[in-house]
């Protein structure tokens, strides 16, 4: 494409090299704008290679074939918007959307308190588990919005409530769902060797079309000698890192990111109670395509 660049067009029209057109004025002589070949052959072409590469067949008997290519080319399936929750509310569609691409992810479980211990004693909590994690495509055509529900991260043990709690699902709809992770559980206070109880994985999400997958519990926490206890290090998601092991006799770690779990925690010989931590909440993902 070019502008008209004949003898007689309007100069910088709309800007320095930029020409235009000009209807001429008898009363000064201005001429108008002189077209030509080159300038003809420039706009047919234009418009026909956009026609031609939606594969649509040139023909004088249209005088739409420019709309549906650019329809073809660039209408249904492409990205309209990206909505991000954080927080329990409404997704709205935005005008023009057919299909929601979803992702989501469940809060991430909990860790348990690591129980006061006596002369010779250890005590030690799991990691909390991940949140589950989902992908699916779905017609929107006939909704025009959804609920959105954001899985809470499992609080953490404390001296009152020892055990930590499983993080919740989050949802949008009906459409899809992904369950919370596994709280950690606690082991002792007892003499060490002793074996804690492992983590499970967490439930598997409902209604996904593209992936899903459970949350991963965490590995099992330590208790080899009064010198050696650990609690284990929270489960990874999708998006975000489980919380860190802490040094024995410390509180547990909250992880990063979405649906993370937390970390768990140790006591050493004659410790007051140490308090878990909470997983991280969930997220949900919506891109909206026409």
């Amino acid at each position: 494409m070019h502008r008209i660049d004949t003898s007689t067009a309007q100069k910088d029209k709309f800007g320095a090299g930029k020409n235009g057109f000009t209807g001429g004025n008898p009363q000064t002589g201005e001429l108008p704008t002189a077209l030509n070949a080159e300038f003809f052959d420039s706009v047919q072409e234009e418009i026909a290679s956009i026609i031609e590469a939606a594969g649509i067949t040139l023909s004088s008997a249209s005088n739409n074939q420019l709309l549906a290519a650019v329809k073809g080319l660039v209408g249904p399936g492409r990205l309209l918007n990206v909505q991000v929750f954080t927080a329990n509310g409404t997704v709205t569609k935005t005008a023009g959307a057919k299909k929601w691409k979803i992702r989501v992810l469940g809060g991430g479980g909990g860790s348990s308190a690591a129980p006061a211990t006596g002369t010779g004693q250890v005590s030690v909590s799991n990691g909390g588990g991940a949140g589950a994690y989902a992908e699916g495509v779905y017609d929107v055509t006939s909704i025009s919005s959804a609920a959105i529900t954001i899985g809470a991260g499992g609080p953490g043990g404390t001296s009152s409530s020892q055990y930590g709690v499983d993080g919740s699902a989050t949802s949008v709809g009906n459409l899809i769902s992904a369950p919370g992770g596994k709280a950690g559980l606690p082991a002792g206070p007892a003499n060490p060797p002793f074996q804690p109880v492992a983590n499970t994985n967490g439930a598997s999400p409902t209604n996904w079309n593209i992936v899903g997958s459970s949350g991963p519990g965490a590995e099992a926490a330590v208790a080899v000698s009064t010198n050696y206890a650990a609690g284990s290090r929270g489960a990874n998601s999708q998006l975000g890192v489980g919380g860190s092991i802490p040094a024995i006799n410390n509180n547990a770690n909250t992880g990063g990111g979405f649906g993370s779990g937390a970390s768990g925690c140790a006591n050493g010989p004659s410790q007051p109670v140490n308090a878990g931590a909470a997983g991280r909440s969930g997220i949900a993902i919506i891109e909206e395509y026409a």
